[in-house]
This record gives C-alpha cells, sequence and structure tokens, in this order.
C-alpha cells in the first residue's frame, strides 16, 4: 500500500494523528505516506477534511487503521482496500436517507432488500452503492443490506455520540463529520448520489431533504427522482410546500400584490422531480423509467435544456475533483438532450 511513496520518500507510522498532524508533516517533513491507526474514526471539520483529500489528490497516500484498513480516496471517503477502486466504475449510487430509531429499521428490512435486488436487475450489484449517514435504524439496514448483496456500502455520517447515535464502522466507506459540518457532508453526498429515497425520520432527515432539493435547483447536480417513502404522510407539509414555492405566481408583502410569474420563488420543474409516495414498488417504478429514458423524465418534468446542460457541467466537473464518474446512462442523456422547448 506504500508503494507509490518511493524509496527516498518518507512514511509516518503513527498510532494517532490529527488531520492537521498529516498536513504540517506533509508541508515541513517531506512525508509522502502515512500509516494511522484511528484517523478514519475522527470526526474531521470541513477544513481539514478538504484538506486531506487534496494531499491525496496530489499523490499522498494515507493509509488508517482500526477495525478495517482503509485508504483515503480522492472521493473524501476511506475506503477499504479492496473496493476501492469501485468507485471509478459505478453507475448508480441509492442515497438512503431516514432516522436511526431501530424498530423503523427492522421493519423495513424485507420491502429494502427486495428494493435493492430491483435495483440490481437495473444495475449489477457491482456497478452500484448505497450511501448512507452511518448510523442506525433505516441507515444500518442498508448497509447490512447493501453489503449482504454485494452492493458497495458508503457511511458518510456526523458524529452523534452525544446524542446517543452510535457510529456504524462497517461499510466499505467511510467519513465522519461534526455536527457544524452537515451542509458540507450533504455537498459530498448529492456529488455522487444518483437518486435520493428518503424514509421516516425526523429534522436530520428533512434538512437533508430540502439541501438536496436545493442543489438540484441550483443545478449544481443533475435533478433525479427525490422520493420520499411516506405511509404516515409526515412528508405531506414539505410536499406542499416545494409545490407552493414552484407555482406561486403573487406574493402580498406589506399589503402589496407582486406579480413574480417572470421571476418566480423557484423553478416549476423542481417540483415534478420530488415524489412522495407510500411504498418502495412505488419508488422502484420511478426510478426505474427515470433510468431507461432520463431525458423522456426531464422533458415531462419541463427542464429547459440550458438547465440540464449547466447541471451536467458543474456535476462533471464535481466529480472529476473526486476522482469519480457520472453513470454513463445520464451522462449520453445529458449530451444529448432536447427540452420540451424544442417540442
Amino acid at each position: 500500500a506504500l508503494e507509490n511513496a518511493g524509496d527516498r520518500s518518507r512514511v509516518a507510522i503513527a498510532e494517532h494523528l490529527d488531520a492537521s498532524d498529516v498536513i504540517s508533516l506533509v508541508e515541513q517533513g517531506d512525508v509522502r505516506a502515512f500509516l494511522i491507526k484511528d484517523l478514519a474514526e475522527q470526526a474531521m471539520t470541513k477544513e481539514d477534511h478538504s484538506a486531506l483529500v487534496e494531499l491525496v489528490r496530489k499523490g499522498i497516500d494515507i493509509g488508517t487503521g482500526g477495525k478495517f484498513y482503509r485508504e483515503l480516496h480522492s472521493s473524501g471517503l476511506f475506503m477499504k482496500r479492496d473496493q476501492r477502486d469501485r468507485l471509478d466504475e459505478l453507475d448508480m449510487v441509492i442515497a438512503m436517507y431516514g432516522g436511526n430509531k431501530d424498530e423503523v429499521g427492522i421493519a423495513l428490512r424485507d420491502n429494502i432488500s427486495d428494493f435493492f435486488d430491483d435495483m440490481t436487475d437495473i444495475v449489477p450489484a457491482q456497478r452500484m452503492a448505497v450511501v448512507h449517514g452511518g448510523a442506525g435504524g433505516v441507515m444500518l439496514a442498508a448497509d447490512e443490506l447493501g453489503r449482504e448483496k454485494e452492493i458497495a456500502s458508503l457511511g458518510v455520517g456526523m458524529a452523534l455520540e452525544r446524542l446517543n447515535q452510535d457510529y456504524n464502522e462497517n461499510p466499505d466507506g467511510i467519513a465522519k463529520f461534526g455536527m457544524s459540518d452537515r451542509l458540507y457532508r450533504q455537498q459530498m453526498l448529492d456529488t455522487f448520489n444518483t437518486i435520493s429515497v428518503f424514509n421516516a425520520g425526523g429534522f436530520g432527515t428533512l434538512e437533508e431533504m430540502f439541501v438536496t432539493t436545493c442543489s438540484h435547483k441550483l443545478r449544481l447536480c443533475l435533478p433525479t427522482p427525490k422520493i420520499a417513502i411516506d405511509e404516515t404522510g409526515i412528508y405531506e407539509d414539505a410536499t406542499g410546500l416545494i409545490e407552493a414555492i414552484s407555482d406561486t405566481e403573487e406574493l402580498k408583502v406589506d399589503g402589496q400584490i407582486i406579480d413574480i410569474r417572470d421571476a418566480p420563488l423557484g423553478d416549476k420543474w423542481v417540483k415534478e422531480t420530488f415524489h412522495r409516495v407510500e411504498s418502495y414498488n412505488d419508488a422502484t417504478k420511478i426510478i426505474k423509467d427515470f433510468m431507461a429514458d432520463p431525458a423522456a423524465y426531464w422533458r415531462k418534468a419541463g427542464i429547459p435544456e440550458e438547465a440540464i446542460s449547466n447541471a451536467l457541467q458543474s456535476h462533471l466537473e464535481k466529480l472529476e475533483k473526486v476522482g469519480m464518474s457520472l453513470p454513463r446512462n445520464l451522462l449520453r442523456a445529458a449530451q444529448n438532450y432536447k427540452g420540451p422547448e424544442n417540442d
């Protein structure tokens, strides 16, 4: 694992080093490779994490022990060594959001298992990953079932020990952040996930839902289905809010009526990419239709050609930076996309 350092470079082997120590040793000690026992388990700030990832992109090798030996990938994930190269080959990444209640995760295991089987009918397991928050409940079920089916499991979570939430160290790839860096973590997830699935959860899941929706609206990545599986109806108002922002044409401000049809609060197509359904079977149909013909999905949603072009450029730049690729069918669809304005 340390061969790339070369026979005349310095290698640092340590029980414990913080990210800041690693950065200093590279800059001041010409160290080109690190083997640190507990680095992957440390909760990092966005500044420290981004600095470490930048070192890896410049050719510094960082290996870490703990429960499993891992190597830091340019995506920002500490990967099990035999899983590291899979990140370059992914054609679908399903983000599984939801609360940490074990009862919910246990109740959903059969549904999630069948859902993953349906997804591997679209994309082979070897070219698929599931990303989650690395804690209990729905996240734990997604991790265990994903690895059981040889789907790469990526846990990108937060340090929540003070809320009595344990962090799962078993996924194939992990990254851990402090609670104040939630947005940095979410932007990382939105860069490499293809489909977002929101299960029953609390305020954290609600935040993830709206940040992802906003990332798509801002054309930071290609707009793909965002699916809330909501048998209880807890996300009904979230759906209504997204629809209201998309559809409102007049605002009342201090008693005055302001016409905003030419500059709306949000693009009308955003509401068409958010789906609240009652079951995983409903979610599967949406995903299969999208993956079979992304361009048809975008046209039906009313997404203009310029929006897809801008999102594609931004998405490709982000993925290139993290050493990953856009799923091939999405790339082809976006490159050849003709919007509804051409009909």
